[in-house]
């Protein structure tokens, strides 16, 4: 089984993309972001879709699991990451 992986970019992209990212559903939306929305088999699997959306210059603004496969399932729910908080507190002065 795979889980199920959402990621939001800044941005619209055409549907033609969808099978060089590895199948995702491509769900533009009015507030100028793209969704992509798919399975995503292992660790690797997903590295090489955020690599992939780096490769096209895209803004990724928020990576979420939005359903885990049974064998993977863990005790608590995996977070949603706002890239641009993280890029803020990578770029903070350190104490």
């Amino acid at each position: 089984m795979v889980d199920i992986y959402r990621f939001r970019v800044r941005g619209h992209l055409k549907d033609r993309w969808s099978d060089w990212l590895g199948g995702l559903a491509v769900q533009r939306h009015e507030d100028g972001t793209t969704v992509l929305v798919g399975p995503v088999v292992d660790q690797a699997a997903l590295h090489g879709v955020i690599i992939r959306i780096r490769d096209l210059g895209l803004i990724l603004l928020s990576v979420s699991l939005v359903s885990e496969s049974h064998t993977n399932a863990l005790k608590s729910s995996m977070p949603t990451y706002n890239m641009a908080t993280l890029q803020i507190k990578s770029l903070g002065t350190s104490d």
